[in-house]
């Protein structure tokens, strides 16, 4: 009898994993980009906490969520270098190009606005970029490299310049011309004096509307008008808005100078505070009287006008009503 033997398996030989070398453009980009990924995923988490500073609620969803993918985008290219993957190398120059742009960009439109803020991600870069050259050439770019670099273009873009689409008075932002506003007065009978009473409303609604509106807006109410003795005509009596959003005697912290402007073109006035928050852009009225001070002679006049302040942006005047007696 004979013995045929079978092969053996040959043992199974084990390939140690070699990632970029240390010190290399690939190694401190690796580094560069993982620590992107940990500040932008920071930041997405502390915008979550109450911010005192007022800010369009569409705004800041929108550059976080930009943030947020952003860093998943530098993770992976992070992973990609790890294992010299080419797609990542041939990626990792371009990248570092962009979130230099992207760090001077932020620092000069920091300084513009009155902040001092550091641009380290352009410091990073350039440290990433003194790195040592690798003694492998870099590959050609290929469709996943272009993916990549490709997609992180919009997703700065939105966090640079996403103020002009989704801030206040952005393009998304309801504009002066979407308000339609009006104002009424039941003047009462002209020949027979200043009525004891005058009912005035104003209201108003929106041809378009923004998504997730916040922050309070403001109505502002004035009315000139003296007697024969050069007292005012008329003295707020009653004033009624059916929202309980609307709150009469307040204001919203924004656009405090274009309210002071309402207030310089009327001789007495009253404010509401129209808060977006709770109501956005549904149609508002207010209803208001005005109580004669006391009784007067001559031939008396009063004109009422109405402004509503949009969030400091601007500044809407309904058409002013007059009555004379």
């Amino acid at each position: 009898m004979s013995w045929i033997e079978r092969p053996q398996p040959s043992p199974e030989v084990v390939i140690p994993f070699e990632g970029p070398e240390s010190g290399s453009l690939e190694a401190r980009a690796s580094l560069v980009f993982k620590i992107m990924a940990a500040v932008g995923l920071g930041g997405v988490i502390l915008s979550l906490l109450p911010d005192s500073f007022p800010n369009s609620a569409l705004l800041t969803v929108a550059f976080n969520l930009a943030a947020g993918l952003i860093s998943g985008l530098y993770f992976v290219e992070a992973r990609g270098l790890d294992q010299s993957r080419p797609w990542a190398r041939a990626a990792a120059r371009p990248m570092l190009v962009l979130l230099a742009a992207w760090g001077a960009y932020a620092a000069v439109a920091g300084f513009n606005q009155g902040v001092l803020r550091i641009p380290f991600e352009l410091g990073l870069a350039v440290w990433a970029f003194l790195g040592d050259a690798s003694p492998i050439p870099t590959p050609r770019p290929v469709a996943r490299t272009f993916g990549v670099v490709i997609a992180a273009i919009p997703l700065l873009g939105a966090m640079a310049f996403g103020y002009l689409l989704f801030g206040w008075g952005g393009v998304l932002d309801v504009d002066e011309q979407d308000l339609v506003a009006s104002l009424q007065i039941d003047c009462g009978d002209p020949g027979a004096g200043p009525p004891a009473e005058l009912a005035v409303s104003f209201d108003w609604s929106w041809s378009r509307t923004t998504p997730l509106p916040n922050e309070v807006d403001t109505v502002f109410i004035g009315w000139s008008g003296d007697d024969a003795e050069g007292r005012p005509l008329y003295l707020l009596g009653a004033n009624v808005a059916a929202d309980p959003a609307i709150k009469s005697g307040q204001r919203g912290d924004l656009g405090l100078e274009l309210l002071g402007e309402a207030r310089r073109g009327a001789r007495s006035g009253f404010q509401w505070a129209v808060d977006l928050g709770k109501r956005g852009y549904q149609p508002g009225e207010i209803d208001l009287v005005l109580r004669l001070a006391r009784p007067t002679t001559g031939t008396p006049a009063l004109t009422v006008t109405a402004s509503y302040i949009h969030l400091g942006i601007w500044r809407s005047e309904a058409p002013a009503v007059s009555c004379a007696w």
